[in-house]
């Protein structure tokens, strides 16, 4: 028995890494508000470059994904984190250079924020259904 290993790919992490930025985004300019302005469009510019940036990498890795060929799925990946960073780095000095009133402490921390957090929850494992032992607790016989 032959199993293609050039079949369908498992989307479903990504996207949810990709949902859980695109909310981490929203939640990060929601509390920029208490500090003006110039923090909400500063927190919103970090979060737009993060999430952004990121779905380019997601589609330029995976939009020709092939299992049955690791070597280019890896070149795929390197050359999407160059674009990645190439994208972060001049949204980045745009937005120093075209907005005197940017507060670089929102943008900077709305990215982080938005790039660092989602990750933490998009790899947690689903949880078990319970089997009566209790965490911990192995069966002795």
């Amino acid at each position: 028995m032959q199993i293609d290993a050039a079949g369908p790919y498992d989307t479903g992490q990504i996207k949810k890494l990709l949902v859980l930025q695109a909310i981490f985004a929203i939640l990060a300019i929601a509390m920029s508000i208490p500090f003006g302005t110039a923090a909400v469009v500063s927190a919103g510019l970090g979060a737009i470059i993060c999430v952004v940036a990121n779905w380019l990498f997601a589609f330029w890795v995976f939009q020709r994904y092939r299992a049955d060929q690791p070597e280019r799925l890896l070149s795929q990946m390197y050359a999407g984190e160059m674009v990645k960073l190439v994208v972060i780095l001049g949204a980045f000095v745009a937005a120093y250079v075209f907005l005197p009133g940017l507060n670089i402490i929102g943008l900077i921390g709305a990215f982080f924020v938005v790039q660092v957090v989602p990750p933490v929850f998009a790899t947690r494992p689903a949880p078990r259904a319970s089997n009566g032992l209790g965490a911990g607790n192995k069966s002795e016989n």
